[in-house]
């Protein structure tokens, strides 16, 4: 682990670093994370025009226009321009882009190194946000602790409203770059999501074979919002296989800005209706910078003067197979491909494809009507595993399983560096091999 005082893309920075991630904090861009990356590549759009400028360096012209600098920052929500129950921005020359002061207590986290940021107070909200972000020294995954403050004299109303910028530069990819979320069972919309700007029959957005809202860039502007309940929405690059999971919890009792506690954004070419009027943006990635947004909301809260609340949430990177793509999460990593069971003769194919947020060791076991517990017995398989490299798991068993059941299953379990198991990655059932192979038959079993 490291932490130190870096230039990075002409700004001052925080670098903070472990085994295979770097962050670069920016307390004078409004306190955001302006870049993070997984063993050198980089995952946030950062606005090439703004690199080295602050909002003290600015022009007036820039000042009263959004600097939109990229990165993931925090914003009040609602959002919007007929009262004063509602943010007015970007711009915002205090919350968004101002000077946050770094703490120079030191960190009483022994789960990593954190940074410690400070907004000045916004008149027009009332508010002054608190940061904390840190790095885990033993996995992939950043913990923001984000607290808005009410300096005003009266009580206010507000969402705490994450917003980080993906960067997805290719535009000639269709399908390379995806934001996936699940879907709310009881959602309170018909479709189980509500198209917020732009085409109400955009094509960047479906449902997919997994059940998953997906919103695929294909560079068009729009946005859409979710009342999902799963506590997490992924973006992949499916030609590198990044991954960034963005995990919260979410509060089915509360009450959401609009109903959502996620929003998604593409940038890109088309109309939007905003701030009262009609705004169009133009096919030219040089000036309309393609990027995609992942945008989380905490409950709306009331807030008495000098009362605070506070909002949690992580993002964990990691690796999967190229040309993959999220399908599901779990404490331990990501299913890309869940584990499958081909039988042939006396063969038999075990496949599965993930990343994982930690490293350590993926242990194979076969769990049947004997037993009920793997831990102890000999795995079948051990694969040594990181969030660096994504994970093909593809085994050939020849020899009898050895079991006499009827049926039985398969868990591939996660143990970390200290062989601690830390949970199940994956699991799948398996029919008796030998009644298969009894009556000679080939058949596959997945999960």
């Amino acid at each position: 682990m490291s932490k130190q005082n870096i230039k990075y893309k002409g700004w001052d920075v925080i670098a903070l670093k472990n085994k295979w991630m770097t962050v670069c904090v920016a307390p004078n861009l409004g306190g955001r994370i302006i870049q993070l990356g997984l063993m050198e590549e980089e995952l946030l759009f950062n606005n090439v025009n703004l690199h080295g400028v602050d909002i003290a360096s600015a022009g007036f012209k820039e000042k009263t226009n959004w600097l939109n600098f990229g990165g993931e920052k925090i914003w009040p929500a609602p959002q919007g321009w007929d009262s004063e129950q509602q943010w007015p921005g970007p711009p915002d020359v205090i919350l968004d882009g101002g000077f946050y002061s770094v703490s120079t207590d030191s960190s009483d986290s022994t789960a990593g190194d954190q940074v410690s940021l400070k907004s000045d107070v916004d008149p027009y909200t009332g508010l002054q946000i608190l940061k904390d972000i840190t790095l885990s020294e033993d996995s992939s995954k950043i913990l923001v602790k984000a607290t808005f403050i009410n300096k005003s004299n009266k009580a206010k109303v507000w969402s705490i409203w994450p917003v980080i910028q993906l960067d997805t530069p290719d535009i000639t990819t269709i399908d390379r770059y995806k934001i996936i979320c699940p879907l709310n069972p009881k959602s309170k919309f018909k479709d189980g999501f509500q198209v917020m700007h732009g085409l109400v029959n955009n094509p960047q957005y479906k449902v997919n074979s997994s059940g998953n809202f997906q919103v695929t860039n294909q560079y068009l502007v729009g946005k859409v919002g979710l009342d999902t309940d799963a506590n997490w929405v992924a973006f992949c690059d499916k030609k590198r296989g990044n991954v960034l999971i963005a995990t919260f919890e979410y509060d089915k009792k509360a009450i959401y800005p609009e109903d959502t506690s996620v929003q998604i954004w593409v940038q890109g070419k088309g109309l939007v209706y905003s701030r009262n009027r009609v705004n169009e943006y133009f096919e030219d990635p040089s000036k309309n910078f393609p990027y995609m947004e992942i945008e989380l909301l905490s409950p709306l809260f009331e807030m008495q003067p000098d009362s605070q609340m506070t909002f949690e949430y992580q993002m964990l990177l990691c690796k999967i197979p190229e040309e993959t793509e999220v399908v599901t999460k779990n404490d331990v990593g990501v299913i890309s491909s869940f584990m499958t069971i081909d039988v042939s003769g006396s063969c038999i194919q075990i496949k599965g494809k993930y990343g994982v947020f930690k490293e350590g060791v993926l242990k194979l076991f076969l769990n049947n009507d004997n037993a009920d517990t793997m831990l102890g017995r000999e795995p079948l398989i051990e694969l040594k595993v990181s969030p660096a490299n994504g994970i093909h798991l593809a085994v050939e068993l020849s020899e009898a399983l050895g079991f006499d059941g009827n049926e039985a299953s398969l868990s591939l379990q996660f143990f970390d560096l200290n062989n601690t198991y830390c949970g199940d990655l994956d699991q799948c059932t398996l029919l008796s091999r030998n009644k298969e192979i009894k009556n000679n038959k080939e058949k596959t079993y997945e999960k």
